[in-house]
């Protein structure tokens, strides 16, 4: 696994995403929802998000980071908002 690649997982997997990695050591981060049809895959040293199995925009590690985070509060808000309701 690239050192980049290795810092990036070690937080997404705490946050709930999953990633896979081929044999090749490049990388794919998903959603926990599969519901949301995106993923970041990993670029030489750079993430590639793509949306729809279309190519967005090319990030670097802090972007990606920054993108998951948000992902991950956005996630958070509607799973509270859903209990909530069924209370």
């Amino acid at each position: 696994m690239r050192l980049m690649a290795e810092s990036i997982l070690s937080q997404v997997q705490d946050w709930g995403f999953i990633y896979k990695c081929d044999e090749e050591n490049n990388c794919q981060i998903f959603p926990p929802n599969t519901r949301e049809h995106w993923k970041l895959q990993q670029n030489e040293n750079k993430w590639l998000l793509i949306v729809n199995d279309v190519a967005q925009v090319i990030c670097c590690e802090e972007q990606a980071l920054s993108f998951l985070k948000r992902r991950c509060r956005v996630n958070n808000y509607i799973q509270q908002a859903v209990k909530s309701n069924f209370r």
